[in-house]
């Protein structure tokens, strides 16, 4: 098993410090959710390491990774070793991302405590790894994610629940885009993958930029997971070609 670390600079080691550093870093937030939400889930699923004047560019600081179920003898290594290490800088060196040279780390090391079930999606990072894509639109409409119950009028009403809207409604998009020509530009696909991707993983734009996992083709079978593709095909009686939709049984049409 490989894992993510993150040195944050001029932070101090205890609990509050990490996680204030860490909801001051939109992207860090995004990615360590799962782990750094609040101090007490820094405290019991994020291992750190002071680091002296030592760390990237000379700064002191704490290195930090997540440990959720994992022994305590595979927590020495947490650290800053610039030797047997590689290490990028966030935008704006906010924070440095750092992996062991020796253990490329793969999308099974990042997944996150709770994940949602889907499809499985061979992505471009380390020549073709697999990543279960999250299912929110079952069957391409009815929502596979949490909804509120409650009784109005004497009839049940059901919404999606507030902390997944977001999920829900760019799924919405993608299903439009799955079946419309006009396409959408790359920066909107790759924020709807980015954001997919995130649900189950401990990934933003840095960890998926080091990994290589997004291009500008792969992207649709990220969506097409979203939606529920395989079920919807089954629906409409087609299956995929490569990247292109066909008929299951072309014999059947030519025959109608």
């Amino acid at each position: 098993m490989s894992r993510f670390l993150y040195f944050l600079p001029d932070t101090a080691e205890n609990a509050k410090a990490i996680c204030d550093a860490i909801n001051d870093r939109p992207p860090l937030m995004r990615a360590l959710a799962d782990v750094a939400r609040t101090e007490q889930l820094v405290e019991s699923h994020l291992g750190r390491a002071r680091v002296g004047s030592n760390g990237p560019e000379g700064h002191g600081g704490v290195v930090i990774t997540p440990i959720v179920g994992e022994k305590k003898s595979a927590r020495l290594d947490i650290g800053y070793y610039a030797d047997r290490q590689t290490w990028k800088a966030s935008d704006g060196e906010s924070y440095w991302i750092g992996w062991p040279n020796d253990a490329p780390v793969m999308p099974h090391d990042l997944l996150r405590r709770t994940k949602v079930p889907g499809h499985p999606v061979l992505l471009g990072d380390n020549d073709g790894q697999e990543w279960i894509v999250p299912v929110i639109r079952r069957g391409g409409r009815y929502p596979a994610v949490p909804q509120i119950t409650s009784r109005v009028n004497g009839k049940m009403v059901y919404e999606i629940r507030r902390d997944w809207l977001p999920a829900w409604e760019m799924s919405a998009k993608v299903w439009e885009l799955c079946f419309s020509s006009d396409g959408t530009d790359w920066e909107t696909a790759y924020d709807y993958c980015r954001m997919a991707l995130g649900i189950n993983y401990r990934v933003d734009d840095l960890e998926l930029s080091i990994l290589q996992s997004l291009d500008t083709e792969n992207f649709l079978r990220v969506f097409r997971a979203l939606v529920d593709w395989p079920v919807v095909m089954e629906i409409l009686g087609m299956q995929l070609d490569g990247d292109e939709l066909v008929p299951k049984n072309p014999e059947l049409l030519a025959e109608t």
